[in-house]
């Protein structure tokens, strides 16, 4: 009997060493495992952010790319208007030459009375010689108006 209760006591000693191994060793592996997932948890974080700031600086070389373009459209824009402006001005300021404006200013002139086209162009003939610089207007008592020649 002596034996057998030896032989029980060192199986439950070899038992509790081994319960005992297996506890330390299960709250070392949790230790562990909660290491390796913080750790893969940290670096999705890092690649995320690093993604996250590449594409912000993408979208900013985008937006500055877009914003030039877009302030060169609108000044090729703006410089296209102005000279198609300054065309029109110039074909209503040469109205004494053939061009489109005189043709359609002539056009007009034929709807109206005689009267009303004689001092219309008496007014377009005094406008243009004040453009040119080439004398001096005067006017008179009965509308009429004549040029004395500037010294050039």
């Amino acid at each position: 009997m002596y034996e057998k209760g030896n032989a029980i006591v060192y199986e439950l000693d070899q038992a509790n060493r081994s319960l005992k191994l297996l506890k330390d060793n299960i709250h070392l592996m949790e230790e562990r495992i909660r290491k390796e997932i913080d750790w893969q948890y940290r670096n999705k974080l890092h690649h995320r952010e690093t993604a996250l700031f590449q594409e912000t600086r993408k979208f900013g070389d985008f937006k500055a790319d877009f914003f030039a373009g877009m302030d060169e459209k609108v000044s090729h824009s703006q410089t296209q208007i102005q000279a198609a402006i300054k065309k029109k001005a110039d074909a209503f300021r040469n109205l004494d030459h053939a061009s489109p404006a005189k043709h359609m200013i002539d056009r007009e002139l034929g709807k109206r009375g005689p009267d009303q086209r004689s001092q219309i162009h008496e007014a377009q003939r005094i406008h243009s010689m004040k453009l040119q610089g080439s004398g001096e207007v005067l006017q008179t008592r009965g509308g009429r108006s004549h040029t004395t020649a500037m010294p050039v």
